[in-house]
């Protein structure tokens, strides 16, 4: 919901002062009626104009809780991707230096909101990156004078916590899903959600990519159907991010399309919905009641919570976490359903594209990845191809020594004979 318009604040007389009042604080302009306090003004309204939350950042000790109240404001618009992250960082550093100026955020401050990190049990590579961000909450108060350059040049001497010398936990690096799991996953899903993970998987896309498919954001002219997504993770770099769909998936998209417009979303929560009030109906055991029906009508007719129009991502992952967590219930302790969540579908496409052709820029290309070492976290056919490699390289040398046993046979003081047991001997 985007935020109201902040009303501009106006001159107020302060016995002979011209004053404004800026989230409860005083700057003084200069005498009241005076050529120094209309031109201070001026300058105010210029900086309001540019950034209402920025507009009196020339006070003096600036607090801990401004510069993070007013960083928040910023990434809520400008970094949402990041903002929880973000906002987990900043709760940290309120709950340690709340009431202080910003300058005693230094090296020896930073050390202190490391080790509360790992404290709070976050994973070592974590905690780097929340450390990070406080840093980067510097960084970008420099400009606008909140912070000094000399306490952002002074967080850089901060080393990052090392592989085995913290007691910070490391996380567990996400493994492709085999397709096995995924097939006996299937049939537990609703329908809905049973194809956006077939079309996931065929197509490699991310969870956010895919929940947010429109009829209009697929180019239907060619063969081969061309899915640009209105926004993505690379939006913000003017990368664009076309995805083709090949027939597998141009069949399981088909009827999902039929009757909608361009704007309405391909997989709804409100298709989902209806799912799954068929299949409990198909499920019931009892005959329904006249009273339970009439409760059923009086609920679908005024609902006591709504389905969205589009999936979010952590919706889609809940269902297939949901999904299993029903299935496993019912079956054997030797049978269950290991766990998996929507994103190993993607390293499950970058490994398959590698096994298939031995290029990982293709894989590059087909996951939308901006650097190709984001696409080698995502190959995890190294191992596999290497021992193809040195399968086919035995291979090789058998028939080749088969061909000279043979050619022993036949001429027994041949030089190329000799030679080559020369080289098997060495």
């Amino acid at each position: 919901m985007p935020r109201k318009a902040a009303r501009i604040p106006q001159i107020r007389k302060d016995r002979n002062y011209a004053v404004i009042y800026v989230d409860g604080e005083k700057i003084v302009l200069g005498r009241y009626d005076s050529p120094e306090a209309a031109r201070n003004y001026q300058k105010f309204l210029a900086e309001w104009d540019a950034n209402p939350t920025l507009a009196s950042t020339n006070l003096k000790n600036v607090t801990v809780e401004r510069l993070c109240r007013l960083f928040l404001q910023w990434a809520e618009t400008n970094d949402p991707s990041h903002y929880g992250s973000l906002k987990t960082a900043c709760r940290t550093v309120l709950e340690v230096y709340s009431g202080h100026p910003v300058d005693i955020l230094d090296s020896a401050a930073f050390l202190v909101l490391q080790k509360r990190f790992v404290l709070q049990g976050h994973s070592r590579k974590h905690c780097n990156t929340l450390v990070n961000y406080i840093r980067s909450m510097l960084k970008w108060g420099v400009p606008h004078k909140l912070v000094s350059v000399s306490l952002y040049e002074e967080s850089k001497t901060v080393p990052p916590l090392k592989f085995g010398k913290t007691a910070a936990p490391e996380t567990v690096d996400r493994d492709a899903v085999p397709d096995e799991i995924v097939e006996r996953t299937l049939p537990h899903l609703l329908p809905t959600v049973a194809d956006m993970v077939r079309v996931q998987r065929q197509t490699g896309m991310r969870p956010g990519e895919l929940v947010c498919m429109r009829v209009g954001d697929i180019d239907c002219s060619g063969d081969v159907w061309i899915y640009e997504p209105g926004k993505h993770k690379n939006t913000w770099r003017g990368q664009k991010r076309p995805i083709p769909l090949r027939k597998q998936v141009q069949d399981i998209l088909t009827p999902r399309m039929i009757g909608k417009q361009p704007g309405d979303p391909i997989f709804s929560p409100k298709e989902t919905l209806r799912e799954r009030v068929r299949r409990d109906a198909t499920q019931r055991k009892s005959k329904i009641t006249p009273s339970q029906r009439k409760r059923k009508e009086r609920a679908a007719m005024n609902p006591k919570r709504k389905a969205n129009e589009f999936y979010k991502p952590q919706s889609y992952g809940q269902s297939i976490e949901y999904a299993i967590f029903r299935a496993n219930k019912c079956l054997p302790v030797d049978q269950q359903i290991e766990h998996w969540v929507p994103y190993q579908l993607r390293h499950s496409m970058g490994t398959e594209i590698v096994k298939l052709t031995g290029n990982e820029y293709i894989a590059k290309a087909v996951l939308g990845h901006q650097d190709i070492r984001t696409t080698r976290r995502y190959n995890h056919a190294d191992a596999m191809v290497a021992e193809n490699y040195v399968r086919e390289l035995d291979k090789g040398t058998a028939s080749q020594t088969t061909k000279s046993k043979s050619s022993t046979d036949d001429d027994s003081t041949s030089t190329d004979d000799n030679g080559y047991r020369d080289v098997e001997r060495n």
